[in-house]
């Protein structure tokens, strides 16, 4: 549920100015890249209608250089001609720094920089160079909770509106308030026809074979302390392609932190690497989040629903090039509006190798990261050269891979229980190394 303070996945709140909110990214892209992020959230580069507001903004920023929304068409007079905002408002200042614009070094310099304090000025520079960039958004208020009957995809701010009693969920769920998100209304009324009877009883036998028991395909799992550095590492991973599904059976124990359960990314945050590649997939809060770098710049989605803490749940994210989708418990619980990105195209791939139970990026104490650390445990991990449909992702949720179906580039069962690798079942040898994360027989239970 968004509220009052909602800051897009990705962002910092820099402040507000009438109607509208200002917020910094946390990549940088080329400016082409950072107009296409900001639009598909619903809102633009930053523009500033008087100076005083342009000062203001830019007084909550370092001395670094930021894309704001003012280009200069293809074509126009250098170095000062034809100046303009993205909106097409009028541009009734500049503050422009001493000598600029000046297409420095005779390079064609069509896009702004703004620089934070102490400076507040404006600089022309080349398009294609990489910043972090201003994002605008208006103020819309509205239902922002997708499984709403009033849901508003364009609203950024939640008002209180959201109505519930009028429709339900998905058939066979219903709103939880307390867990704002669906959960399933009757586990046991098999055909979802509002109540549990013979036929019902009987799908429940056929399925699990009468009163034999059992067999769980899950003996252990790794649990992550959350405050370690726990993980597993694996390195010259072998068979990615830019079609992906990640898979697996986690568990976390809190509803506050950032948990990453696996990643394979190059962050450029406080310049680790010049610039972000890869992809990972981690825990907001209570929100699930996949994001990958892509050449046409950020995918980005967010689950519309909660996760549930303290129990098992099955999580997968595919990508297929194009879109990407996010599934809890064989749920498409695909973000919208503010909360997906799509721009399309390959994934930027990079050498690092792949880690579950930590994120790579951010503030370190004695060489371990201190943020984005896993805490809960992992049962299951599975990792895909094809983007899974949502039936394929719900038959592999009630029963676990082989080790040999097609496209399948990496399956960890974690039913070692002992020892220091994480055994990948799969032909091609990615084994992971255990980093201080310890065996558990806390395991989920027989779909």
């Amino acid at each position: 549920m968004y509220g009052q303070d909602f800051v897009p996945s990705g962002f910092i709140s820099i402040g507000s100015s009438d109607s509208t909110d200002f917020f910094v990214s946390e990549i940088s892209l080329t400016w082409n890249q950072a107009k296409a992020n900001a639009e598909s959230l619903g809102g633009h580069l930053g523009t500033f209608a008087t100076v005083e507001e342009n000062n203001a903004i830019l007084s909550e920023l370092s001395d670094e250089a930021f894309w704001i929304g003012l280009f200069q068409p293809e074509g126009s007079e250098e170095p000062s001609g034809s100046w303009g905002w993205v909106t097409s408002e009028v541009l009734a200042f500049t503050n422009w720094s001493a000598g600029e614009p000046n297409d420095n070094g005779d390079y064609t310099e069509n896009c702004v920089h703004a620089a934070g304090l102490p400076y507040l000025l404006w600089n022309d520079a080349q398009c294609d160079s990489q910043s972090r960039f201003i994002l605008e958004l208006s103020n819309i208020a509205g239902c922002t909770i997708e499984q709403a009957c009033n849901f508003n995809p364009d609203a950024n701010v939640y008002d209180g509106s959201c109505d519930f009693s009028s429709c339900k969920c998905l058939e066979g769920t219903v709103w939880n308030d307390e867990l704002e998100g669906c959960v399933v209304e009757n586990p046991t009324d098999t055909n979802l026809d509002g109540c549990t009877d013979l036929n019902d009883l009987m799908d429940i036998l056929s399925a699990y074979g009468g009163c034999d028991v059992v067999e769980s395909d899950f003996n252990y799992s790794l649990s992550f302390d959350g405050d370690s550095g726990d993980n597993v590492e694996i390195n010259n991973f072998a068979g990615l392609s830019n079609d992906i599904t990640v898979a697996g059976w986690v568990l976390f124990n809190d509803s506050t932190n950032e948990d990453c359960i696996i990643e394979k990314h190059e962050s450029n945050w406080g310049g680790q690497f010049p610039t972000p590649t890869g992809w990972w997939l981690r825990k907001e809060q209570r929100k699930l989040r996949w994001l990958g770098m892509t050449v046409n710049g950020q995918m980005n989605n967010e689950s519309s629903i909660n996760l549930p803490i303290g129990s098992y749940v099955f999580v997968a994210a595919t990508y297929d090039g194009v879109s990407s989708k996010l599934y809890i418990n064989g749920v498409d619980c695909s973000g919208s509006g503010q909360t997906l990105s799509n721009p399309g195209g390959s994934i930027i791939s990079n050498s690092r190798s792949i880690v579950m139970g930590m994120g790579r990026w951010g503030a370190q104490n004695n060489d371990i990261y201190t943020t984005m650390l896993m805490d809960g445990n992992i049962s299951e991990i599975s990792i895909w050269n094809s983007a899974l449909t949502q039936e394929q992702i719900q038959s592999y949720m009630s029963t676990p891979p082989t080790g040999n179906e097609e496209g399948l580039v990496g399956y960890w069962d974690f039913n070692e229980g002992t020892g220091s690798t994480l055994t990948d079942q799969t032909s091609n040898g990615n084994d992971g190394v255990i980093n201080g994360a310890t065996w558990s027989t806390d395991v989920p239970t027989a779909p």
